[in-house]
């Protein structure tokens, strides 16, 4: 499918932001190992999310979705009934549920879709190895595990990816045992651990923290188990991104849905983009931004916590007149692209210098004012959903092109399936077609 987008401005209309990805993944996760019925509200789906629900079903718990809310009944004890797992395209189903499953003696087998059999997974195949528990590549997208591990403390790397700690860490309570997770400084991406822990909370498991110069241990005592609870998820950073980009290149966008101090990492956007010179405010609840106006001469950005957001950001350094720094960028080329070389090549076709070194990135952005007018411009989506939602918002201000092509648009099923309808909503023109 392809997307055809008309340069223009966007309107004021409100647009509601779907559900926190990252707190769904947690949220179901913590729900399926208490025993008793949770309920989920204020939820949209989506394929990763889907994923992950689909893998817990094969873990005999039953999951419900009806009118925005996902109801979740389970015996507080996990049973295998199909040893088949499909997590599609989602590293946060794959590694959460890792050592969810590898708490069992059951032979599973994960088939991976896309890149996510390139990802690395070099810290769990230690672990579970040296451990009693088997995890090991039968081919490049199939993955082998059986457990159950023999081991309550897990030494990890913390400068690989919090998703192994948070899996660890959702999967203590299924030990009967005082677990430690002791994490190498430094430590990447530490907000989403947060995140991670504070869902837990809410289920009713506490985990303690005890930090030194370093490392960083987590701690569960052996008595705390999960607890059924009903809980209501907050609107997604990840996605208010797009739109809160569009707010400061284009007109003024109103979100709503949205928490004001929120443990997403990538509510960090409202940093990056004040330091664009764009402006945020909460007003009744509503989140606005407003188109900027300063104009730099450097900025300098770190996504250490927060590498989702290196395709936004480096497509709106593309198209102001400003150098801009973005460091810590090595884990971009992990992603369902290599999100480095994809937006160099694409941001390449409108004259935007981009120079990617192993962890730093460096955009020189464009005067549009100065383009000569052509009648189209296309892009290529790379088939990762954030790769198409950056460049469509940056299409909006391409106003020296009459349209825009952006093919293989569907990825965006991955994580907001109704992204163009938000981008009609406030007034700009897309056409799709297959």
């Amino acid at each position: 499918m392809k997307a055809t987008i008309t340069p223009s401005k966007n309107n004021e209309t409100e647009i509601k932001i779907p559900a926190s990805k990252s707190l769904l993944h947690r949220d179901l996760i913590c729900a399926s190992l208490a025993k008793g019925t949770s309920i989920i509200s204020n939820v949209d789906l989506n394929d990763d999310v889907l994923a992950t629900i689909n893998c817990l079903k094969n873990l005999g718990i039953n999951i419900t979705f009806e009118n925005n809310t996902l109801i979740v009944v389970s015996k507080g004890k996990l049973s295998m009934s199909n040893n088949q797992f499909y997590p599609k395209e989602s590293g946060s189903t794959l590694r959460f549920l890792i050592p969810i499953i590898g708490s069992l003696t059951n032979d599973a087998y994960f088939h991976l879709e896309g890149k996510l059999g390139s990802r690395p997974l070099n810290d769990y195949e230690k672990i579970f190895n040296e451990n009693g528990a088997k995890l090991k590549y039968t081919n490049e997208n199939l993955l082998y595990v059986r457990g159950p591990l023999y081991t309550t403390t897990f030494h990890l790397k913390g400068n690989v990816t919090s998703q192994y700690i948070s899996g660890l860490l959702m999967a203590s309570p299924l030990i009967n045992d005082d677990v430690k997770v002791i994490v190498e400084k430094p430590v990447e991406s530490l907000p989403y651990i947060h995140l991670t822990i504070g869902e837990m909370l809410k289920f009713g498991v506490k985990i303690e923290t005890l930090e030194s110069e370093n490392e960083i241990v987590y701690y569960k005592k052996k008595d705390e188990n999960y607890q059924s609870k009903n809980v209501t998820v907050e609107g997604d950073y990840s996605q208010a991104a797009f739109f809160l980009s569009l707010g400061m290149i284009n007109n003024p966008v109103v979100l709503n849905n949205m928490i004001e101090k929120s443990l997403q990492g990538d509510a960090k956007i409202m940093e990056f983009i004040n330091q664009f010179g764009g402006e945020l405010k909460f007003i009744d609840g509503k989140l606005i931004s407003y188109p900027f106006t300063i104009n730099k001469k450097e900025i300098t950005l770190d996504i250490k916590d927060t590498p989702d957001l290196g395709p936004i950001l480096m497509g709106i350094s593309a198209i102001i007149p400003t150098k801009t720094y973005l460091i810590n960028t090595h884990r971009l080329i992990y992603k369902e692209s290599n999100r480095s070389a994809a937006m160099q090549s694409e941001l390449n076709k409108i004259g935007s210098k981009i120079t990617v070194f192993d962890n730093e990135i460096i955009i020189e952005g464009i005067d549009l004012t100065r383009k000569k007018q052509q009648e189209i411009l296309e892009f290529d989506s790379h088939n990762d959903h954030r790769i198409v939602m950056s460049l469509a918002i940056i299409a909006t201000k391409l106003n020296y092109v009459e349209k825009i092509i952006i093919n293989h648009v569907e990825a965006i099923n991955k994580s907001y399936p109704k992204f163009f309808d938000d981008l009609q909503k406030v007034g700009i023109k897309v056409v799709l077609e297959d």
